[in-house]
């Protein structure tokens, strides 16, 4: 029904809070549309539950009949090229997760934006132009592979990320494919961009530039962090201590480490950590 970007907006907003959307779920009955109302409701009462609790095996079901039923209604106005399965997954109401080419987002981008609140967007193929584009304001989560310095300082350059809270690059693909390089200049770039400040979840994979993130979280960067994932990246022993004692490690709840020689140096750094407190996922396989 017409009005409903408000609604929107605050959804955008406070993406992690199921308040805006239930608050949209009562709109939409009072404007006619019961069963997405319904739909909504019951994917954020069920969204935090474990796969195999009751009420979510319950209400799985309910949920895929009014979305079988009501789909191709409620996505009427996303492009077909970002629509994946028939019917497409929604998650809290909404279809969220999307995978387009560079070429695709610059087109399609700001229709999708628009519509529906992007959690996760997996570009391949990814372009310096879709990179710049002002749709990836929009966007929640980013997915990368192959990705290259030229790509990653487009990225960086960026003026609003603000609304960005999961960032995942890496420099490997298919087994077939070759890997591509990422400079230094480039993440430190990275780290530069201050509309970065509230990402959550960094993933940095098949790059020697480990120590050059430490270096970014022990100058204050990326203060929110939760989740860090270095593979294979290099990363010393004095960089680890640079990580666990960084601004990042009070809140970091995992720690993804696989292929970094670190030895007993770098666990001793892990256990001595003062701040490193909520850690409950640790991977420190191929370390030394």
């Amino acid at each position: 029904p017409p009005g409903w970007e408000p609604c929107l907006d605050a959804i955008r907003a406070a993406v992690d809070d199921d308040t805006p959307r239930l608050v949209f779920a009562d709109w939409l009955q009072e404007n006619g549309d019961e069963p997405r109302a319904e739909l909504i409701r019951l994917q954020c009462r069920v969204w935090r539950l474990s796969h195999d609790d009751p009420e979510l095996v319950a209400a799985g079901p309910r949920c895929d009949a009014l979305v079988a039923a009501h789909w191709r209604r409620w996505t009427a106005g996303l492009p077909p090229v970002a629509l994946a399965g028939d019917p497409p997954h929604f998650e809290r109401g909404f279809v969220s997760h999307f995978s387009l080419s560079g070429a695709q987002f610059v087109r399609h981008g700001a229709a999708v934006v628009r519509l529906t609140p992007v959690a996760d967007l997996s570009m391949h193929r990814a372009s310096a132009e879709a990179l710049r584009s002002p749709a990836l304001a929009g966007v929640g989560g980013l997915y990368f592979n192959l990705i290259d310095s030229a790509r990653v300082a487009a990225l960086a350059g960026h003026p609003d990320l603000s609304r960005l809270r999961q960032l995942h690059l890496s420099t490997t693909g298919d087994y077939d494919r070759p890997r591509t390089r990422i400079s230094r200049g480039a993440v430190r770039a990275l780290f530069a961009n201050p509309s970065l400040r509230g990402l959550r979840r960094f993933e940095l994979r098949g790059t020697r530039h480990g120590d050059e993130v430490a270096a970014g979280l022990s100058a204050g960067a990326f203060a929110q962090l939760e989740d860090l994932s270095l593979y294979d990246s290099d990363l010393s022993a004095a960089g680890l201590r640079a990580v666990v004692n960084s601004a990042s490690a009070a809140a970091l709840t995992d720690l993804h480490l696989a292929g970094n020689r670190l030895g007993d140096d770098g666990v001793r750094h892990l256990v001595e950590a003062p701040e490193l407190t909520r850690l409950v996922h640790l991977n420190l396989l191929g370390c030394g």
